[in-house]
């Protein structure tokens, strides 16, 4: 008589091999990923774990004398807190029959789409970080082709300001993309020579334009002009030129709510009003403060508001680090999925990366920063496609591998260039199912919103 092995003993169910193969595919996939600042450690850690997070700080160059000795620099580092509150997953179902397969067959079908799912979880959580940047933001909403490389040298002028010459990006989505094909100084993947860039093609090198390196990533904020606006013109008759904050208004039916943000003809990039007197409102305080002069009459798009509606009502508050949808109220339309918003008086910005206009919750990029209480604005920013520039002490993002479970499952992990990954396989014998998890623990962070900025087209 033939006797099988046990299912927890077939050799297509090595939780290991499962592990390599998936960090494999998302090594070859990452884009954000790669070229922020990461940390690992090969130490396990459970959710809700502080880390301390170090980036090195440069040194300055000192001039020496005649008969003077050298000024002695010791290395230092900068430190950071980061809570590890994101536990992603990915789980999925293999049933008695495919399990027959051999075990190549099941790797190749099934670990591509769980790291597949993994890395674009990760990479979105990366690009959400965008709107923590937005002060620093050039182009104008609806940029043409012709304006293009102005807008990136205006965007070139925040780094060299902080002297950040060090492996700048800029991720694009496909509109800014397509902008770009008609930028004379843009210089293709295909025409750069050198190995490190023939090297980085495959993942996501699209080219370069004024010291930038140009990636591609399908999770920029691309937001369309569809959401509910009211609309005021400036009322000085000579206008306002580059640098004001208080800004005379009129044309507006009603009062602003402190807190929304908008745009202003002529020059189209996002501003969040801090203050709004009057009903109807006749001064608003902006900021940041005007990248450009604006005209007589220019027309102030200010994006409609919502506020934060607890399911227990008044005195209640979603606390810091609190990961679930919110339910929001006061909306004419919902927010959009990949939009930035801002609670409050709050200038910490999140991405959000799910909707559900049913039950009117939103989901974050991340948990909370800090306590969000009900009846809090929330403001969304405005719309137009938000293309992240950075160098990598910009963003942290911290993975540690996670322990293996200890009862009734098989599991192991794969960790390499500073990112790991769980695979554990449990067996259902209710539906006669084995349920493989992919999962990892992680965090994101801004560490210095000076190294970093937004091209807005």
């Amino acid at each position: 008589m033939k006797v099988y092995p046990l299912i927890g003993d077939i050799d297509a169910l090595v939780p290991e091999w499962w592990a390599r193969e998936a960090l494999a595919y998302m090594e070859a996939k990452k884009v954000l990923l790669g070229r922020v600042n990461r940390d690992y450690d090969k130490y396990f850690a459970v959710a809700g774990e502080t880390v301390n997070v170090h980036h090195e700080l440069g040194f300055t160059a000192k001039r020496k004398f005649q008969g003077q000795s050298v000024v002695k620099q010791q290395p230092q580092a900068t430190g950071d807190t980061v809570v590890l509150n994101q536990h992603l997953h990915v789980t999925i179902e293999i049933d008695d029959r495919d399990q027959q397969r051999a075990q190549q067959d099941l790797i190749a079908k099934y670990a591509p789409r769980g790291a597949e799912a993994m890395v674009s979880a990760m990479e979105q959580v990366i690009t959400g970080e965008v709107y923590n940047f937005v002060a620093q933001s050039a182009g104008a909403v609806g940029i043409a082709a012709a304006d293009v490389d102005a807008g990136v040298m205006n965007l070139r002028e925040f780094f060299q300001r902080e002297n950040t010459g060090s492996s700048r990006l800029i991720s694009v989505g496909a509109a800014t993309d397509k902008l770009l094909q008609n930028v004379d100084r843009y210089i293709s993947a295909s025409e750069i020579q050198d190995s490190i860039a023939q090297g980085s093609i495959r993942n996501g090198l699209l080219g370069r334009l004024r010291g930038f390196d140009v990636y591609e990533s399908s999770f920029t904020p691309e937001i369309p002009a569809t959401q509910t606006t009211v609309e005021g013109a400036i009322d000085n008759g000579a206008g306002y030129i580059a640098g004001q904050t208080t800004l005379t208004v009129d044309g507006f039916v009603g009062a602003l709510t402190n807190g929304s943000w908008c745009l202003i003809e002529g020059e189209m990039l996002p501003h969040r009003i801090s203050t709004a007197t009057g009903t109807p409102c006749t001064q608003i305080v902006i900021t940041p403060a005007l990248r450009a002069p604006v005209a007589d009459d220019a027309v102030i798009t200010v994006m409609e508001a919502g506020t934060v509606d607890h399911p227990d009502g008044v005195g209640e508050s979603y606390a810091a680090q609190y990961g679930d949808v919110i339910q929001v109220t006061g909306f004419t339309d919902m927010p959009i999925s990949g939009q930035g918003i801002t609670f409050g008086n709050s200038n910490t910005g999140y991405m959000v990366t799910d909707v559900d206009e049913g039950d009117s919750t939103i989901l974050l990029n991340r948990p909370l920063d800090e306590a969000v209480a009900h009846g809090a604005t929330i403001a969304l920013m405005p719309y137009g496609n938000y293309n992240l520039a950075i160098v990598p002490e910009a963003i942290t993002f911290v993975n540690r591998p996670m322990a293996t479970p200890q009862f009734s499952v098989r599991s192991g992990f794969a960790a390499a260039d500073g990112l790991s990954l769980r695979v554990t396989f449990a067996y259902d014998a209710n539906y006669m199912v084995t349920t493989v998890t992919f999962d990892t623990l992680c965090a994101v962070k801004t560490l210095d919103t000076r190294y970093g900025g937004v091209f807005v087209s």
